[in-house]
């Protein structure tokens, strides 16, 4: 949808804080082989409401709990409720679902000869989807029995399952239907079963929503065959299977039952790490959907400082787990500034890292009636809000991200309004508005509270690009935490612009969608330098005819980004 200066300047912010609410909640005394049963509800419902447990003992070292199937590394999905049985002794505990309840803590005390049932009431403290914001995770790899519960746990809509990994079925997984892409719970919360992980020396795709689970992928040891084998097979391809929803019980499994939710997406590629060596010649050849800034590296606790498959940073320039984090934004950056729009996506990795499903979430804002595909064709559209922390909803005169903006070539200034919401159980410390690839404005959250605004974004005379904003958490320097948006446009003329939609035919994701004519020379000779080493190391394959194919690829990536820096409009 075009935007023109008509619409309303004014800057409107809306904050609300989100407190955490604590519980002290004690419990009389239990005896050995006896138990505390512990039953949660929704404080405004009185429902049973199902949600995450975290234990920690006397010392404050985290207790995992043992013995039940939905307990993964330090916490332990409550299906509404679970009785404890746990050493002598006091615990302290949280219970979470998803960012936007409260988070409720206290302390259970357990002592010898006890038996007592307590009950504790989560509040809800915001309702994005109610606002059109639907949550999700692309990355989750727990078994598909488990999936129902912990999307409801979680607060999620639309997830990504990891059923395979380079065409091998992934185990905890368990074994997946051929005949249904999608498992839901409720028939409300939604999970793709026919995705999973493709990965090779120079990259880690996930490949989404496959018509089948058949599509035979080589392994990590190897380049050989060229992505396209694959890649352009499986976009050729589409997913059209109508998938049965769950009935209207809470559900303890994905089975199918009567009753459709609708058609499922369009194959999807997600590239699972931002940086990854191949990542230039993929988007060139046009084999992406969207890019992954915040992936399993991320977790509740640290920001593991690794970077198998990638190119290395500069560590003297990016020092630290921080570093990673921003090298990680910058690459981002540059694309946008080289005039390559993909969509954000994140992913916690639940089942290979310690992350909960959904600690890392992308929002992404869904008009009208909300569907398994319609939220990834929002996605697509760059509809998205990616967070592993603060809470945070942005529009612009109305407009979700994604929206492209329209000058008409006017000689007097372009303000944009924001319209924003930071709805956040954590305390953020700095807002960022990042424009065409630079710190615009960085605001102090004290700052932003009292003004209860923030500036507008100013785009002189004949100026295009585009602006994002961020909302961060300081922590230790082996923790980031943060929300993004994916950017908003600005161009003289929208007839000049592509925006994609549902109306594709899913043959081969666009090499771009641009969004304005600006292209930067310095990003763009960024990404041809990349691709040219890159495939320096492709020419070292052994084999001559498999290297000319492979290589092929790599040409049509060069032509590309040279392309791209001839027709650059500004450094």
């Amino acid at each position: 949808m075009w935007m023109t200066r008509s619409f309303s300047i004014q800057s409107v912010l809306k904050c609300l804080l989100v407190l955490g609410l604590s519980l002290g909640v004690v419990s009389p005394s239990w005896a050995v082989n006896e138990q505390l049963r512990l039953i949660v509800q929704d404080k405004a419902t009185g429902e049973p409401i199902f949600c995450r447990l975290h234990l920690r003992n006397a010392n404050g070292k985290p207790r995992p709990y043992r013995g039940d199937r939905l307990a993964w590394a330090d916490h332990v999905t409550v299906p509404g409720e679970i009785v404890l049985m746990l050493p002598e002794g006091e615990y302290s505990f949280v219970l979470e679902h998803g960012p936007e309840y409260k988070t409720t803590s206290g302390t259970i005390t357990m002592v010898r000869d006890g038996n007592d049932t307590q009950t504790v009431q989560l509040e809800r403290a915001v309702d994005i989807a109610a606002d059109g914001w639907y949550a999700g995770d692309v990355d989750i790899r727990r078994s598909l029995r488990d999936i129902p519960p912990l999307l409801e746990a979680e607060d999620l809509y639309a997830a990504a399952v990891i059923s395979f990994s380079n065409g091998k079925l992934n185990e905890p997984v368990g074994k997946v239907p051929t005949d249904q892409p999608v498992i839901s719970s409720r028939g409300t919360r939604f999970a793709g079963i026919h995705s999973g992980r493709f990965v090779r020396p120079g990259a880690e795709l996930l490949l989404a929503n496959l018509p089948d689970t058949a599509i035979p992928l080589t392994g990590v040891e190897n380049d050989f065959p060229a992505y396209a084998t694959i890649l352009g097979r499986m976009h050729s391809s589409t997913a059209k299977t109508d998938a049965s929803s769950s009935d209207d019980t809470m559900p303890s499994n994905g089975e199918k039952d009567e009753g459709t939710f609708g058609l499922t997406p369009r194959p999807w590629v997600d590239l699972a790490r931002m940086t990854a060596w191949d990542m230039p010649m993929l988007v060139a050849n046009g084999y992406l959907d969207s890019v992954r800034i915040i992936d399993s590296r991320y977790t509740r606790t640290k920001l593991t400082d690794e970077e198998k498959r990638c190119k290395p940073r500069d560590k003297k320039l990016y020092p630290d787990s921080l570093g990673l984090a921003r090298w990680n934004t910058e690459v981002y950056y540059r694309l946008l500034d080289a005039g390559v729009v993909l969509s954000l996506t994140a992913g916690s990795g639940s089942g290979d890292s310690l992350n909960a499903p959904g600690e890392n979430r992308v929002y992404v804002a869904v008009d009208g009636a909300f569907s398994y595909a319609s939220w990834w064709e929002s996605l697509r559209r760059g509809r998205s809000i990616v967070t592993n922390g603060p809470l945070m909803v942005a529009d612009v005169g109305g407009e979700a991200p994604g929206a492209v903006f329209e000058t008409g070539g006017q000689a007097e200034a372009f303000p944009i309004a924001l319209t924003m919401s930071l709805r956040n159980q954590d305390r953020v410390d700095y807002l960022e508005i990042i424009k065409n690839g630079q710190v615009y404005r960085e605001i102090s959250f004290s700052e932003y509270a009292e003004s209860a605004r923030l500036p507008d974004v100013e785009f002189a005379m004949d100026e295009e690009g585009w602006f994002l904003v961020r909302a961060v958490i300081t922590g230790p320097t082996n923790q980031f935490r943060f929300a993004m948006t994916s950017p908003w446009f600005v161009c003289k003329d929208a007839s000049q612009v592509v925006v994609p939609d549902a109306a594709g035919d899913g043959a081969k994701s666009p090499v771009v969608t641009p969004r304005t004519n600006r292209i930067s020379r310095s990003a763009a000779q960024f990404f041809l330098d990349w691709t040219i080493e890159r495939a320096k190391q492709i020419q070292t394959h052994a084999d001559p005819v498999e290297r000319k194919a492979l290589l092929e690829e790599y040409r049509t990536a060069r032509d590309f980004w040279k392309s791209r820096v001839e027709a650059a409009t500004c450094e």
